[in-house]
C-alpha cells in the first residue's frame, strides 16, 4: 500500500485545496495495482486512470512510466507509484549487502 498526501502534489497547493490522499494498493513485489482510493477534491476527475489500471492489471511501472503533465492531479498518481520504486530500493536486502560489501571495501 502506498499513500502519497494531495499536499506534496503542486497542482493541488495552487488551488489552495490540498487535503486529502491518493492510495495504491499493490500485489508484492510484481506491483500489480489491485485497488486504490483518492480522497479529496476533484478525486472524481482523476480516479479513472487507477480504474484503468486495476482493470487491465496494469503495474505500478505502467503507470509511474506513462507521461503525467505538469501541474495536474494525476501527476500525484504518478509520484504516489513512484513510492513503490522507493520502497522496494530501501528495502531491498540485494542493495543492504552490496552498499555494506561496498563500504567494507573503502574502510
Amino acid at each position: 500500500m502506498y499513500k502519497h498526501h494531495f499536499n506534496k502534489v503542486d497542482r493541488t497547493l495552487t488551488e489552495v485545496e490540498d487535503k486529502g490522499f491518493i492510495k495504491i494498493i499493490t500485489t508484492g513485489w510484481r506491483g500489480n495495482i489491485i485497488g486504490a482510493h483518492i480522497i479529496g477534491p476533484h478525486a472524481g476527475e482523476i480516479i479513472g486512470e487507477l480504474a484503468l489500471a486495476i482493470k487491465k492489471g496494469l503495474t505500478v511501472k505502467d503507470i509511474s512510466s506513462t507521461v503525467h503533465v505538469y501541474p495536474t492531479l494525476s501527476l500525484g498518481i504518478r509520484q504516489t507509484t513512484n513510492l513503490f520504486f522507493q520502497r522496494k530500493f530501501e528495502f531491498s536486502w540485494v542493495i543492504n549487502r552490496v552498499l555494506k560489501f561496498i563500504v567494507k571495501l573503502l574502510n
